[in-house]
């Protein structure tokens, strides 16, 4: 996944992530969503099926990290990011796309 801060966020109280998925494949959530349960300061705000949910939770529950897919139907991950006001969303963004099927459980590549 490629990281991209969009605005950093100074808050020593926060000890929560605020993150949501945004993938059309139940096999792509259900990775994100195991491999975030090893790190308890993210916490799933939303999980979403296609980029018009992302897009609609994104407003609501303002996420500092949203993982989405870059090919989902009714609005991609890149269109969805344009739209997006950078200076009321404070988040950064992971993109993914078929090279997370090149990874392992773990996160290793496969051989």
């Amino acid at each position: 996944c490629l990281f991209i801060p969009l605005h950093p966020v100074h808050d020593p109280t926060a000890n929560v992530i605020p993150t949501l998925i945004a993938d059309d494949e139940p096999p792509g959530r259900a990775l994100l969503r195991h491999l975030l349960a090893a790190h308890p300061e993210f916490h799933l705000v939303a999980e979403c099926s296609d980029g018009e949910k992302a897009f609609a939770a994104i407003r609501r529950h303002a996420p500092r990290v949203a993982f989405l897919d870059i090919e989902m139907p009714r609005l991609d991950g890149m269109t969805l990011l344009e739209r997006l006001d950078p200076a009321s969303h404070k988040m950064a963004e992971a993109m993914y796309s078929e090279a997370a099927d090149a990874l392992g459980d773990d996160g290793d590549e496969k051989k």
